[in-house]
């Protein structure tokens, strides 16, 4: 990796960085600032990793969890949809969601 390059996980879940390697004696963190660390190597390399390797639009976001988890569970509801519709019902464009969709049962 080059010196001064940005880590961080947009990956599926909070193990696809190694974690493990990054935290050894011969490397020194140093904290910049919420969700923000640097990494250095002895020889002066440095990284910055962001979220500490977590998942970057989980740790990161501002917008609360439940609203991801909706946004998450319309799109497999949408995938849903389309997988188990005949075919011919969805031709390749853009549509809107059901109604019954975005409604929230609460």
């Amino acid at each position: 990796m080059k010196n001064g390059c940005i880590i961080c996980n947009m990956g599926h879940s909070s193990t696809e960085i190694e974690l493990t390697s990054l935290r050894t004696s011969e490397l020194r963190w140093e904290h910049v600032r919420p969700q923000v660390d640097h990494v250095f190597w002895p020889d002066g390399k440095r990284i910055v990793l962001l979220a500490e390797g977590r998942l970057l639009n989980l740790s990161c976001s501002t917008v609360p969890s439940l609203v991801l988890s909706i946004t998450a569970t319309t799109q497999a509801l949408a995938l849903i949809e389309l997988y188990g519709a005949p075919e011919g019902r969805y031709k390749q464009d853009v549509y809107l969601l059901p109604k019954k969709m975005g409604k929230s049962s609460a």
